[in-house]
């Protein structure tokens, strides 16, 4: 715009410049000026995913990126995601990228915006970690969309809007409910004699422990055992040892027939 200016004063005498005309002729030379800095280009870009099924009352995260596609910088880029239905915020984190500041709603809030601001050249990318709760009870079905939108207001008429938001979306489904089943059997002696009051523990792969006692003629069981899993089963006498004290099982199905043989202790 200076150059122009100079050359404005340089080609037109001082009694021009003093005219109304002349004070057109500026004007015009500043809207030329100010076109010309509009005219400056700028392409920012966001992509966002996520997982394509999630189940209801669990977290979906989202991995939100934003570039700058050049060729002008962007000193005023804004990052904008509301929450969407059927969810609740929990956290906006940045993973990597020139430092964005970032306001959002508090956590278990339904609504509002997570917005960020800050800096990004030609070339650099800043990404983001979004999680969000799917409410509890959310139908099976429920399709959660989530969109992130980027923009900078300075370049709001020469960014291509084409690739400024980006949709995820995300099926609730319904997990079973793990089927169950029972496991049983006998503690007794080698001639088959039942055995009393033996402390039977069965433990599954993450410690959870359960215990059950044999009864006057040395049975025991476990109902409503999760199938499909591993468990070790155990057993304890005061008055006996067992030749195989521990067993580990895989549950697929009704279990009957594990049974533990002990011996009395001498004394």
């Amino acid at each position: 715009m200076s150059d122009l200016m100079t050359t404005f004063r340089a080609f037109f005498p001082t009694s021009f410049r003093a005219s109304g005309l002349a004070t057109a002729l500026a004007l015009f030379v500043c809207l030329i000026a100010a076109s010309e800095a509009f005219a400056q280009n700028l392409d920012l870009a966001v992509t966002k995913t996520a997982a394509a099924t999630a189940a209801a009352g669990s977290n979906i995260s989202y991995t939100i990126t934003i570039s700058n596609n050049g060729p002008s910088n962007s000193n005023n880029t804004q990052l904008n995601d509301s929450v969407p239905a059927n969810t609740t915020f929990v956290s906006i984190t940045q993973d990597s990228g020139p430092t964005f500041t970032c306001t959002s709603p508090a956590s278990g809030a339904a609504t509002g915006t997570v917005t960020c601001t800050g800096a990004i050249t030609p070339v650099q990318t800043a990404q983001f970690t979004l999680v969000l709760n799917v409410n509890p009870g959310t139908a099976n079905g429920t399709i959660i969309s989530n969109t992130a939108r980027v923009q900078d207001f300075f370049f709001l008429f020469t960014d291509p809007q084409g690739n400024n938001q980006s949709i995820a979306r995300t099926t609730v489904t319904t997990t079973p409910t793990a089927a169950t089943v029972s496991v049983s059997g006998r503690v007794m002696t080698a001639s088959g004699r039942g055995i009393r009051n033996v402390v039977i523990r069965l433990t599954d792969s993450e410690g959870n422990l359960r215990t059950a006692i044999s009864n006057s003629f040395g049975y025991y069981r476990f109902n409503d055992v999760e199938a499909g899993a591993t468990y070790i089963l155990t057993a304890t006498g005061k008055r006996f040892s067992f030749s195989q004290p521990s067993q580990v099982l895989n549950i697929n199905d009704e279990t009957d027939g594990v049974n533990f043989i002990g011996s009395p202790f001498n004394r």
